[in-house]
């Protein structure tokens, strides 16, 4: 069970998640609000596990493809739906390359594509070995990821609880206008990497769905809530930062700092190749044409590193966000027709 919950943290945990933006721009911003809104999010992340899990079991689905087909009986729209998945998987992983490329130059002035080169390599080695590969980085990074975090947050809860009453909205014009839209747009572009990961990690769940999916939940608002109160220490100034919590760590010294930079580089790569293994698990019956797309789009994530990894959060993903909300209509509506048909079973 440790195994599917490590992973779904290490997928939900990417770039956007461990640098803050992700947390400033569709939490933060809306001030105490932002905290509910936190809450919400995790709420529904739960709930669409947990579902996705109880759908794949009783309808013994093997594969995302398989998914779309079972929940929704359109066969044109099926096709638009894994389109627009296909596309957000792939953007993700490129979003996470920008992420870490953005890190080392902000930082350490590392050039962009050394930085981006050096990770693809990594990403290849990884997803050439499928889900096995992406579980076993998972158990051992994703840990060490929770632990740094927490740790953390106990450096700088003196700090927030004494300046709570200060934290104010400092929401600027965007496509999302509310805390409410906002988590719900958080938690469904993050339930469009998910999915086909929870899917291939079927065999671990073995009737745990309720508790992976309520630990899963659990976790991922323990974390957001400690990302949420760092960057609370700088609210007046982070909006103009690519990877603001790094730079807030910076107050607590220079060590902190490199070690924060550690945890970014690993929440960046278990997200990014949970999202590249997203993208080619509908290839893995030919091993060939399945090493050839990894080699490709490892290798294409290097001239697209180049743009600017803010932009890409702030506007791609609320876009998808909002096409994600089809899919999480079609499957809380499939999982409601199977209950009725188990309740039909029984009597």
């Amino acid at each position: 069970m440790k195994n599917i919950i490590f992973v779904v943290i290490g997928t939900l945990i990417g770039a956007g998640f461990a640098s803050g933006k992700e947390v400033e721009i569709f939490f933060l911003r809306y001030g105490k609000s932002g905290i509910l809104g936190m809450m919400l999010a995790g709420f529904t992340i739960s709930l669409i596990i947990y579902r996705v899990l109880k759908i794949i079991e009783k309808c013994n689905i093997e594969s995302y493809s398989d998914l779309i087909d079972n929940i929704n009986d359109n066969k044109n729209t099926n096709k638009l739906i894994k389109i627009i998945i296909n596309s957000f998987l792939l953007i993700s992983f490129f979003i996470m390359m920008s992420g870490i490329s953005s890190y080392f130059k902000e930082e350490f002035n590392v050039p962009t594509i050394i930085t981006s080169c050096l990770v693809s390599i990594l990403c290849y080695l990884t997803l050439r070995n499928n889900i096995n590969g992406i579980t076993k980085i998972n158990v051992l990074l994703v840990p060490f990821l929770i632990a740094f975090i927490i740790f953390i947050t106990s450096l700088n809860i003196d700090y927030f609880t004494k300046n709570f009453n200060y934290i104010i909205e400092t929401k600027q014009i965007s496509i999302i206008d509310n805390w409410i839209w906002s988590a719900i747009l958080y938690a469904s572009y993050n339930s469009i990497t998910l999915i086909p990961i929870v899917i291939g990690l079927k065999k671990y769940v073995k009737n745990n769905a309720g508790k992976i999916s309520i630990l899963s939940g659990v976790i991922f608002i323990t974390l957001g809530l400690c990302i949420y109160s760092i960057l609370a220490r700088g609210q007046n100034y982070i909006q103009y930062l690519e990877l603001p919590v790094v730079n807030i760590i910076d107050e607590f010294g220079k060590f902190y700092s490199i070690l924060y930079g550690v945890v970014i580089a690993i929440a960046i790569f278990t997200s990014a190749i949970s999202a590249g293994y997203g993208f080619l698990e509908k290839y893995e019956s030919s091993k060939k044409t399945y090493k050839q797309l990894t080699a490709s789009i490892c290798v294409l994530s290097i001239p697209i590193s180049l743009i600017k990894f803010s932009f890409l959060v702030e506007i791609l993903y609320p876009i998808f966000g909002i096409l994600g909300l089809f899919q999480i209509f079609l499957l809380l509506k499939r999982y409601k027709v199977l209950k009725k048909i188990e309740k039909t079973d029984i009597k």
